[in-house]
């Protein structure tokens, strides 16, 4: 946050303990258990969506730091094209031609935004392997967003 809040991290961790913590009172106020209902199957994958999503979580306040956030969210917007992607890898749902096409012609337009640097002309982004970290760190957030959808399905 700044020198005198919370760090990143920090912050991450407490919001999702918040959250853990009234969404286990609402359950224990209605008599549920955390894993009543839920197949026991599907424990796994939703603890490791859990995991993911908070780890995403503390790279998203890292991230935005660090990068221009128009950079970050083209990037991170990328995520339902890394899950077309899984899900032909991993569920074998298959991918058409026009829709090869559209993920080649997706992933151009970002490359081309990428290599542009903002402010790069006026000096104002001088640490090129700090911009080169914070894309490659937007690329593991936006596939861990499509980990966490694909691995639920």
């Amino acid at each position: 946050m700044n020198s005198e809040g919370l760090a990143a991290a920090e912050f991450v961790f407490f919001r999702s303990l918040v959250n853990i913590l009234v969404a286990r009172f609402l359950l224990y106020r209605r008599g549920l258990n955390v894993t009543s209902g839920i197949a026991q199957e599907h424990i796994v994958p939703i603890y490791l969506r859990s995991i993911i999503g908070t780890l995403a979580s503390i790279l998203v306040i890292y991230i935005v730091k660090i990068l221009p956030l128009t950079l970050f969210f083209i990037i991170f917007q990328t995520s339902p094209i890394l899950m077309a992607v899984m899900s032909w890898a991993w569920l074998r749902e298959p991918i058409s031609a026009l829709d090869c096409y559209a993920i080649i012609g997706s992933y151009s337009g970002i490359l081309i935004m990428s290599l542009h640097k903002p402010g790069a002309e006026t000096g104002v982004v001088n640490d090129k392997y700090k911009y080169t970290l914070g894309i490659i760190l937007s690329v593991i957030c936006s596939a861990s967003q499509a980990v966490t959808s694909v691995s639920t399905r």
